[in-house]
């Protein structure tokens, strides 16, 4: 007995369905004229295949070229799609490649982020009539867009964003945008980002609102477009996301905005708030880098009806907030810093699961005590900064009850009292408690999890030793204990910190030698070190640090192979050091500061020193060296 063949075609398909996975039956076949072109399109690109992650494998030997990257076929076997962004495509790459608008079938075309140098904008591309989606973005070219895009009638996504231009803009000057967007009802996205729009000054509402009625998303940053906002463009009714930043908006903006989800002016010359108080559906609101004075109004929290979820009011003149008023749950991210903030911090209602991932309140004029139930106001925050205010008292132990917090900084304030040892034992990547008035000792309770990169705790009171737990935060970048009262030797125990690139333990009371037993690869990406003003002795030795093999030619050139260090910057004044500078400081050329001022050494000054070409800072002073400096050649 015969079994269909339609039933199990049904139930092969529902199984994909259900299971979630795609079922071809017959894999689409790539045309011979289809693929012809494509090879001939790859001959005529100059492109370099050292970074091309598609062209290079473009190949005449596979069969079905609608497998090769960045090729997408219909079921007919015609190239529909062709994302070649990133391709390092260069200069004559395109205005020489006929073959690529051969292609009649695309409907979408991606040459993003390839560099063109400034040729003018490909006008064969309107040939191309079947395009949904077309990203030119940051590819250089440059001058006047010219007419033709309303041939492209089933256009979707237009990208032709200019954010990084090599040479002469990209602009839009005749026709006027009402011209250049005739036809185009389909449009739904529009990024237009750094494009000159100048000469349409005020009109780009009007010109928008009547062309692309249909419009969802509209991205004209850095445009050059002018206020005011014409009422016009509350007739986009589908329009959604706004992105305006880094244009001229010195007046308000009105508040026949139509309904959206995300509104970005940053950098616009807004002196007053927009009056958004009857968006209902809005989630992201960014007006930073502005010049609004005054107090945030308490109708801000309640825009979006409780759908507000990110709120960036950074960089302004703020000084205050209107009474009464809530912080809503529903905020994830709020960022306040730089403003003229003053007064207690500022928190609201208890969170909701997803939300107060990020605040920052850094770099204001809040002052008072931390309060005590921030870390249940934020159990959920990865960053938390309250850096460069004016906070008293001590660091509550409840802001433990952060328990996901990645980013820590409450430094330079006034915070006193000992450190919480509950600070340790949270998934910290950084820990910035610099600048305060902390006593005590360190907590000897770093975790064998410690996932800490950046600990700063200089500037503050603190005493004892260097805990010997700290031997298990092993992937520290940053360790900066200077400036305190710690007693200690040299911190050999942490020789095998091989992310370590800056150590400062400046202005203590270390002592002893530098020598570290069996530290022949000890930090080696450390690039800035600073022990000054403390009681560190011995000599220079050039097996410090792993200086060991350095030799020196007959002509007083440092070499040393593998072993030549980025240091940036050694500050070893202010101890006792003795004896002479090793000949192998020479090999240190990318040092920019070097300073060895008030010590004991002896002996010649170095003529290696002449290789340290990249200095801006050098003093030998306070010593008892003998010679010149050698000039740098």
């Amino acid at each position: 007995m015969k079994t269909p063949l339609i039933p199990w075609l049904f139930l092969i398909s529902l199984l994909g369905i259900i299971c979630g996975f795609n079922i071809s039956l017959v894999a689409a076949q790539c045309m011979s004229d289809q693929k012809t072109l494509l090879l001939q399109l790859r001959s005529s690109l100059k492109f370099d295949p050292t970074f091309s992650t598609k062209l290079v494998y473009w190949n005449r030997n596979t069969e079905n070229c609608c497998y090769w990257p960045g090729v997408e076929c219909d079921d007919s076997g015609h190239v529909i799609s062709l994302i070649l962004d990133n391709e390092s495509i260069t200069v004559d790459g395109i205005q020489n490649s006929s073959t690529l608008f051969g292609l009649q079938y695309l409907e979408r075309l991606n040459l993003a982020f390839n560099n063109f140098n400034s040729t003018p904008f490909p006008v064969q591309i309107y040939n191309l009539t079947n395009l949904t989606y077309l990203n030119l973005s940051n590819s250089g070219f440059g001058g006047q867009i010219p007419n033709g895009i309303s041939r492209l009638t089933r256009l979707v996504t237009l990208d032709l964003s200019d954010l990084y231009p090599i040479g002469p803009r990209l602009r839009l000057e005749n026709p006027n945008l009402e011209q250049f967007f005739e036809n185009s009802i389909q449009l739904r996205e529009l990024y237009l980002d750094g494009v000159d729009l100048s000469a349409q000054r005020s009109e780009w509402c009007q010109a928008l609102s009547s062309s692309l009625p249909n419009l969802r998303v509209l991205s004209l940053r850095n445009c050059r477009v002018s206020s005011p906002i014409n009422p016009s463009l509350s007739k986009l009714r589908f329009l959604s996301e706004i992105y305006l930043d880094v244009n001229d908006f010195s007046s308000t903006v009105p508040k026949f905005l139509p309904q959206i989800h995300i509104l970005k002016m940053s950098s616009c010359g807004l002196q007053k708030f927009p009056d958004l108080r009857n968006q209902s559906i809005l989630i992201h609101l960014d007006l930073s880098n502005n010049e609004i004075r005054g107090e945030i109004p308490k109708w801000i929290w309640n825009v979006g009806i409780g759908s507000l979820a990110h709120l960036n009011l950074s960089c302004n003149f703020l000084d205050g907030l209107e009474k009464p008023y809530t912080i809503p749950s529903s905020i994830s991210v709020l960022d306040l810093h730089s403003n003229q903030l003053q007064g207690q911090l500022p928190i609201g209602e208890a969170p909701a699961l997803d939300a107060n991932k990020y605040l920052d309140y850094s770099n204001n004029f809040f002052n008072g005590s931390i309060p005590y139930d921030l870390g249940s106001y934020a159990p959920f925050a990865s960053f938390l900064s309250l850096t460069n205010n004016s906070f008293t008292g001590a660091i509550p132990e409840s802001i433990c009850n952060a328990s996901d917090l990645l980013v820590l900084d409450l430094s330079n304030n006034r915070l006193n009292g000992i450190l919480p040892s509950c600070l340790f034992h949270i998934p910290l990547g950084v820990l910035n408690l610099g600048k305060n008035q902390i006593t005590g000792n360190i907590p000897d309770s770093f975790p064998s999890n410690c996932a800490l990169k950046t600990l700063d705790l200089g500037r503050n009171v603190l005493e004892g030793r260097i805990p010997s737990s700290l031997i298990n935060c092993s992937s520290l970048e940053v360790l900066n204990l200077g400036s305190n009262k710690i007693v200690d030797t040299f911190p050999c125990p942490l020789k095998n910190f091989l992310s370590l690139r800056v150590l400062v333990l400046r202005s203590n009371g270390f002592h002893g030698d530098l020598h570290c037993a069996n530290a022949n690869h000890m930090w080696p990406n450390l690039q800035i070190i600073d022990i000054a003003s403390n009681n560190f002795t011995g000599e220079l030795s050039p097996n410090f640090l792993n200086w060991k093999g350095m030799t020196v030619d007959e002509d007083n050139t440092a070499q040393s192979g593998d072993n030549i260090r980025a240091f940036t910057s050694i500050d070893f004044s202010s101890n006792d050091f003795h004896g002479i500078i090793p000949n192998t400081i020479g090999a240190l050329t990318s040092l920019y500061v070097l300073n060895l001022s008030h010590n004991a050494l002896t002996g010649n000054i170095p003529e290696t020193i002449g290789n340290l070409r990249m200095v801006e800072s050098l003093d030998l002073s306070s010593n008892q060296l003998d010679g010149e400096i050698p000039i740098p050649t």
